[in-house]
């Protein structure tokens, strides 16, 4: 009963994902890059989600006509998926959950365009590697398995996750790493996160996942501490230096909020916060975002 159970929640990810991706045009990432532009293929009739509109066609037919091209070179997706104890809770849907979602989001996206897409999963070691291929299938498969484990793993390493990924000197890639982001981001993390974006045609995208019903904070002052499980212990800090003591937890979470994306923007690293207890609603910041990115150089 489980291992069905299993199988239609992977089954319900994987149609949600499908449809966001058929829904909100296919090869959206690409403005995500310094040079994404290619050489014209042919104008069509405007469907959402198109970015440059075709004025000439557009009086000439009565239509609102769009330009569609032809991409300069094949790029890869690579996922970076945090399997680590706190992204273990949730309600409706857990924190490992969204990220399988948000995993099979760009897997599919991917593949609409015919991209190479990566995968590593990881907590305090690399659990799952996959280096980029154009086998969509495979990709999910690996997603499907590490949804299964169901395991509580305890740490989170997430340099050597990214020593991983450097060590393969990808180019004309978009980086995606996912995460709650429940540990000390300190300097040698955002190093190796800008060395990620700074590569040759590289970008790199931080998918927050949240679920502000954790956030805890004793004698109604927050303490900088997070209801967690990566530590084995009921409390994880997070060392934030410039996190102040604020009496709600509103404030707590705003402030939290506000220093993660600071340090990511020093690395030159895109954000989008997906809130876990949206449901089908919760990818919407992340297909915004990449909406938003048609035209605007990193």
């Amino acid at each position: 009963a489980m291992k069905k159970n299993l199988k239609i929640s992977f089954r319900n990810l994987e149609l949600l994902a499908k449809f966001l991706v058929k829904t909100h045009n296919q090869g959206i990432h690409w403005g995500l890059f310094p040079s994404s532009t290619g050489d014209i293929d042919s104008v069509r009739e405007y469907v959402p989600g198109d970015k440059r509109l075709d004025c000439r066609s557009s009086l000439r037919t009565g239509k609102v006509m769009s330009r569609t091209f032809i991409p300069e070179r094949q790029m890869n997706i690579f996922i970076i998926l945090d399997g680590s104890g706190s992204q273990f809770y949730g309600q409706s849907l857990t924190k490992i959950e969204a990220g399988v979602l948000v995993g099979l989001y760009f897997n599919f996206l991917a593949g609409a365009v015919n991209d190479r897409v990566g995968l590593l999963t990881f907590d305090q070691s690399v659990r799952t590697f996959c280096e980029p291929t154009l086998n969509e299938g495979y990709v999910s498969s690996l997603l499907m398995n590490f949804l299964s484990e169901r395991k509580i793993f305890r740490g989170t390493n997430s340099l050597i996750a990214l020593r991983k990924i450097l060590s393969l000197e990808l180019s004309d890639t978009l980086f995606v790493f996912i995460s709650d982001f429940y540990f000390p981001i300190e300097d040698k993390f955002l190093t190796l996160m800008k060395s990620l974006a700074f590569g040759k045609n590289n970008a790199a995208i931080a998918v927050i996942l949240v679920n502000k019903k954790e956030w805890a904070w004793p004698r109604q002052k927050f303490s900088g501490k997070l209801l967690d499980a990566e530590d084995n212990s009921k409390f994880l800090s997070v060392n934030f230096n410039d996190l102040k003591l604020i009496k709600s937890q509103e404030q707590s979470f705003s402030q939290w909020q506000k220093c993660l994306f600071k340090k990511f923007r020093q690395c030159h690293c895109r954000t989008a916060l997906i809130d876990v207890n949206q449901e089908k609603r919760m990818l919407f910041p992340l297909v915004r975002l990449l909406l938003n990115c048609s035209t605007v150089k990193l």
